[in-house]
């Protein structure tokens, strides 16, 4: 990851800061996993070997998604142990003109609707950093901050959702296309992509048939941000017949 500030700041004696910040476009809903970054920028002209453990306000947590956190190649440990509220990160900041940040990407999930600002992380066993998260608002001087979102929105849990489509009847080769039908209990629209398609592709909603055999598409709906949770997907298939 790479947080940017303007070169005056590697040569101005600053200490290090430690930002957090969210994935784009910094809203979900409660139950739903997104990411937040928490980072080491170092303005000092020296390389800054840091320590720090964070602990996420109330009701968010960090999220179970069986994989292991992503960090930048200067951290040298960290833990992030799913269910838990606590992120540690330990590592070498080297001074650059571009300030590349140093730190985690974790993914979290919240359980309560709300406003969570980044400050609201607090910062314990801290070496040769602050012992709060600095908002990058006041760094001063550092336009490319203005680009991260530092503040997340949580709206209440999403509604679930559920797809019709098909079942489809035998289709012949010579029709050289056909439509697809179907729809969402949310009403939102269907994306469709084909599983098959040496026999046939996908645009839109409508099937080009390519050759004969099965031709098996998937409906999906991906939810919003705001109301509707996605819908488990739906498969189905039909026979593309030779012509008669």
């Amino acid at each position: 990851m790479t947080v940017a500030a303007p070169p005056a700041a590697a040569a101005d004696g600053r200490h290090p800061y430690v930002v957090a910040f969210y994935q784009p476009p910094a809203q979900t809903a409660v139950g739903v996993p997104t990411a937040l970054g928490i980072a080491v920028i170092n303005p000092t002209g020296a390389s800054v070997t840091f320590a720090f453990t964070a602990t996420l306000p109330p009701h968010m947590r960090v999220a179970d998604l069986g994989r292991e956190i992503a960090q930048s190649p200067c951290v040298t440990a960290s833990s992030a142990p799913a269910g838990g509220s606590t992120v540690a990160a330990a590592g070498t900041a080297q001074p650059t003109l571009g300030l590349e940040g140093c730190g985690v990407i974790v993914p979290i999930v919240v359980d309560a609707p709300g406003t969570y600002p980044a400050t609201g992380i607090s910062l314990s066993h801290a070496t040769n950093v602050p012992s709060q998260i600095t908002d990058v608002g006041a760094i001063g001087n550092c336009e490319p901050c203005a680009l991260l979102e530092t503040s997340l929105t949580v709206t209440p849990p999403l509604t679930a959702q559920t797809i019709t489509f098909g079942p489809f009847g035998a289709v012949s080769l010579s029709a050289a296309t056909t439509a697809l039908s179907g729809s969402a209990t949310s009403g939102l629209p269907l994306t469709y992509i084909t599983r098959s398609p040496a026999i046939c592709t996908v645009r839109g909603d409508t099937v080009s048939l390519l050759a004969p055999g099965t031709c098996t598409v998937t409906a999906l709906q991906q939810g919003d941000l705001t109301t509707y949770a996605p819908a488990q997907p739906v498969t189905t298939s039909f026979a593309v017949v030779p012509p008669a």
